[in-house]
């Protein structure tokens, strides 16, 4: 709550609300995903998304961070897959 400014738990709720109220405003929240939350392992500022790369290592192996509106994404290279029909 520091980093929000917020010192009371009841301000962070209204403060919460608020923001869910904003998002809906927006149009948010209609069935609609946002495929940089939906599709990527992280999300947020290249440091970020940088960070977690390296902290998950091994295990996000052939990912890369791409920039995606406004924000970068760590995520897996879209490929489609072939069936085989014998």
């Amino acid at each position: 709550m520091e980093l929000l400014g917020i010192d009371e738990f009841e301000q962070l709720v209204t403060q919460r609300k608020g923001w869910i109220d904003q998002a809906l405003d927006l149009g948010m929240g209609e069935g609609e995903k946002d495929p940089r939350w939906t599709g990527g392992i992280a999300v947020g500022s290249y440091e970020f998304v940088e960070n977690v790369q390296l902290g998950l290592g091994y295990s996000v192996r052939g990912r890369s961070i791409v920039e995606s509106g406004g924000s970068c994404v760590l995520r897996e290279e879209e490929t489609g897959y072939d069936v085989i029909l014998s």
